[in-house]
């Protein structure tokens, strides 16, 4: 036990002396996963932000098309323009100077009382996800804020008028009363006040729809018109920042290059070097040197992994809402798993340039394709979500979201970890097996006395004579 502690420390301190000297291995730990991560977290946004939106009016007086203007110009999601036609708006989007235009009816506001009112967009559908995205934000500006606002001023001004009189509350009462008489087709439940009636102007012509609420004594209490208010908040990402749902998932990936690219050029390199054949002439065993690899190589995946995470949520303001110790635990698992995916292409390929092409492709880019980090894989056909299923990211990617995103869902997290520390076992065992593989040692024979009496025995100088 002694000896082979004594080989893993020496074996070790080699590696410790290898890192110190090369200098790229430091780079790889330290400086390719920040660079990663400001590449994936500013180059690579799902946000269509800002919109070129141009909206087409000649004029703004209308109090709901002054709303939705002021709502647009007003809004950091968009870049705002006024035409007066809808001819220039074509051009302007033709062009590719903006994104998308708007097209409102002409007296919005009053129009609204007497019919639907149909409103319409123009986008450029040239990139379906950037125009459902634009569609997104310029259907939360009409439908929300900016039209209820103006039709709620319109409706308080027109409201604010002196009470209407009794008689004229209980005449349209009974007007109500016999209409229900009639066939549900002809009934109707509203009544239209002329503004005149209730101001006593004469010159007034505009009209609004109220609801007369009767009862078995016919007694008219008063009417009410509010408009519907569609209230939409969204969970886990409050400010809607693609950058949140990306940097959970591709953290994974970054870790994975950094980690799994490092060790793959660990065993290659004894062999280009031919040092390999030293330590095959020593007692060293394989299960010694896989610790020796593992040890120091690990500890730098940790704190690269730790820098560039630390990194990510501070930057880009990440929220952290799951178990801090379940993350950790799961981070952990998988840098193991992901540094022995390194180590297992080094031994087969025994070159290092082909160990780090290899790395890439089957660590890398399963980590970002397949893994769920950007395409959720409950999209993808299921033969290759079921193959993606086979890949170690799939299930850190999975955890990861829930722990920075949303939080909850151990029974989740459990499982993934479980999975992992499965793909461990397997990958431990796998990578000794290729290196022992490397580790026979042919040991000769004792010859018995009686092989040793046939055999003949040259002495230095002397040939054996031909028989005759």
């Amino acid at each position: 036990m002694a000896n082979h502690l004594a080989h893993i420390k020496t074996l070790m301190l080699k590696e410790v002396k290898q890192i110190l000297s090369d200098k790229s291995v430091l780079l790889v730990a330290f400086f390719l996963p920040l660079m990663l991560v400001v590449i994936y977290g500013t180059g690579i946004r799902m946000d269509v932000k800002p919109v070129s939106v141009a909206l087409v009016s000649s004029k703004l007086d209308d109090v709901i098309t002054r709303e939705v203007a002021f709502a647009l110009a007003g809004s950091e999601y968009f870049e705002f323009t006024q035409v007066n036609n809808q001819a220039q708006a074509q051009e302007l989007l033709l062009t590719h100077d903006i994104a998308a235009y708007i097209m409102l009816p002409n007296n919005l506001s009053q129009s609204m009382y007497h019919q639907p009112v149909e409103i319409m967009i123009t986008i450029n559908g040239a990139d379906a996800q950037q125009a459902n995205i634009a569609r997104s934000y310029l259907e939360a500006v009409l439908l929300s804020g900016p039209t209820q606002k103006g039709l709620s001023r319109q409706i308080t001004y027109l409201t604010t008028a002196p009470a209407i009189t009794q008689a004229q509350m209980l005449s349209q009462a009974q007007a109500l009363e016999q209409s229900s008489n009639q066939s549900p087709a002809q009934s109707t439940p509203s009544f239209r006040f002329n503004v005149s009636d209730l101001t006593g102007t004469q010159n007034q012509t505009t009209t609004t729809t109220t609801e007369v609420n009767t009862f078995k004594s016919a007694q008219v209490t008063g009417y009410v018109y509010e408009p519907v208010q569609v209230i939409a908040r969204n969970w886990f990402n409050e400010s809607n920042e693609s950058t949140w749902y990306l940097m959970a998932g591709q953290l994974i990936g970054v870790i994975t290059l950094m980690s799994s690219f490092m060790s793959s050029i660990v065993i290659a390199r004894e062999f280009e070097r031919g040092t390999m054949a030293g330590l095959l002439a020593t007692n060293t065993t394989a299960g010694e040197l896989l610790i020796a690899k593992v040890v120091p190589y690990y500890v730098l995946s940790c704190l690269g992994a730790a820098l560039a995470i630390m990194t990510t949520l501070i930057s880009f303001e990440l929220p952290f809402r799951g178990s801090a110790l379940l993350y950790v635990i799961t981070i952990a698992v998988y840098l193991y798993v992901s540094e022995l995916i390194g180590l297992i292409i080094s031994a087969v390929t025994r070159n290092q340039f082909l160990s780090s092409e290899y790395a890439v492709i089957l660590s890398f880019l399963p980590s970002i394709l397949l893994s769920g980090a950007i395409f959720d894989l409950r999209s993808i056909p299921p033969v290759i979500s079921a193959i993606a299923h086979l890949f170690p990211p799939t299930y850190a990617v999975e955890s990861s979201k829930i722990c920075i995103l949303s939080g909850g869902s151990t029974d989740t997290i459990l499982e993934n970890l479980g999975i992992l520390l499965i793909f461990a076992g397997l990958g431990t065992l796998l990578c000794y097996r290729v290196l022992a593989r490397h580790f026979k040692r042919y040991v000769p024979q004792p010859i018995s006395k009686e092989a040793a009496s046939t055999t003949p025995v040259l002495r230095p100088g002397l040939e054996q004579s031909s028989p005759g």
